[in-house]
């Protein structure tokens, strides 16, 4: 009898997360899911003050391509392995741009997914340079005194689709 009264407002809350991950890619709605529903969790828990109320989701754009995976290695080695190093930082870059709230990320961000799966660039700065001149990241912002926020353009999201589709 105690069970049913704590099992209504936890279907409350899941049917409201329901809703608001529907409009994500199906790939991206599991993921989205369980986020939001551990935020939910941690704010009934006692003791838990939350600062603010969580951002809304922000849908990417038709053109994006996402991650399907949960983990960058996972993301990264479905793509071929005959990548550029230009090709390694974009998709890096993907990734990282996905996982942040304001869908950016930074050179630095993309250089440690990639260091964490073994894979070491001698100089960051020089490849994203290239992928600024082949227009497939733009500059957004700065995060810091050396340090810029960046984003794939329409251009990047084309790359990624192309290369995805070059392992099938």
């Amino acid at each position: 009898m105690g069970k049913t009264s704590h099992e209504d407002p936890l279907k409350k809350v899941l049917a409201e997360i329901a809703e608001q991950v529907s409009g994500l890619p199906e790939h991206l709605q599991q993921a989205a899911f369980t986020t939001l529903l551990n935020r939910a969790l941690d704010s009934q828990q006692p003791g838990h003050h939350p600062a603010k109320t969580p951002p809304p989701i922000h849908h990417p754009p038709s053109h994006a391509v996402p991650p399907a995976a949960s983990t960058f290695g996972d993301y990264f080695w479905s793509f071929p392995s005959d990548l550029t190093i230009d090709d390694k930082l974009l998709i890096a870059g993907s990734f990282a741009e996905t996982q942040s709230d304001d869908r950016t990320f930074t050179i630095d961000a993309a250089h440690d997914l990639l260091k964490g799966i073994g894979i070491k660039l001698s100089n960051p700065t020089v490849y994203a340079k290239r992928l600024k001149s082949k227009r497939l990241i733009i500059t957004v912002g700065k995060a810091g005194k050396r340090s810029y926020k960046s984003r794939l353009s329409p251009g990047g999201h084309k790359a990624l689709r192309e290369l995805k589709e070059a392992a099938k």
